[in-house]
């Protein structure tokens, strides 16, 4: 079941977020990544 995304999902979702881009982009350092966490955690709201 899909729900809107609450605020409390968050540590999830950049979970997901950040161990997918790991895996699926394998060949971008994973630096990039993690410098652009903050940006993608603030645009989710």
């Amino acid at each position: 079941m899909i729900r809107k995304f609450k605020e409390e999902d968050t540590v999830k979702v950049m979970t997901i977020w950040t161990k997918g881009n790991f895996k699926a982009h394998d060949f971008i350092d994973k630096d990039y990544w993690l410098e652009n966490f903050n940006r993608v955690k603030n645009d989710i709201y």
